[in-house]
């Protein structure tokens, strides 16, 4: 319902908004860009231009192509340094939790 409500006053006041989630889902279907952060030191990996008419549906093949591009560039070789970490693979049904964890380091 929070999505729905962000996009009702964004539609309604036509105001420029940043939202930071680690839900790759929510960037996709609430963003006109999706960032990716890469870890230590922060800095901007990737801008991804989310090309989508609206009203948008999450069981779109276009929308499932999107989330594959975001999702891929958590899918990097295993560059994270912790013990146990494991890159995110788009097709993981744990993906965003991965990616989640990755974004908040």
């Amino acid at each position: 319902r929070m999505q729905n409500e962000l996009l009702r006053i964004w539609e309604q006041e036509r105001i420029t908004m940043i939202l930071v989630t680690h839900d790759v889902d929510e960037a996709v279907y609430l963003g006109d860009r999706v960032v990716t952060m890469a870890p230590r030191p922060g800095r901007i990996e990737r801008i991804v231009d989310v090309a989508l008419s609206r009203p948008r549906r999450r069981d779109s093949p276009e929308f499932a192509r999107l989330r594959a591009t975001v999702l891929a560039d958590f899918d990097d070789g295993g560059d994270d340094d912790r013990p146990g970490g494991t890159p995110a693979r788009a097709d993981a049904p744990h993906a965003r939790r991965i990616g989640a964890w990755r974004l908040a380091w």
